[in-house]
């Protein structure tokens, strides 16, 4: 960033809790912008079934009452020109 004439650079990181109300429809759009989606597609409806239950599985710990509860981390940057 200072290479691009930038000044006052602070990185910060920062840890939030990334909601969405259905775990089901995060999984479906999270897993569309991989460039595996199309394998996933490609899949027959048994298989993906499955393989989106054993993740569903795997993340119930991080549901509550309102949906997926996840921790997420970001680098936050700020600066100056």
């Amino acid at each position: 960033m200072a290479s691009a004439g930038f000044e006052e650079i602070q990185v910060r990181l920062e840890a939030r809790m990334a909601r969405y109300p259905s775990l089901r429809d995060f999984l479906t759009g999270y897993i569309s912008i991989f460039p595996f989606a199309g394998e996933i597609a490609a899949m027959t409806p048994k298989d993906r079934q499955e393989m989106f239950d054993y993740i569903t599985k795997s993340l119930l710990a991080f549901t509550d009452d309102y949906g997926l509860a996840a921790p997420m981390e970001c680098h936050i940057v700020t600066a100056s020109k």
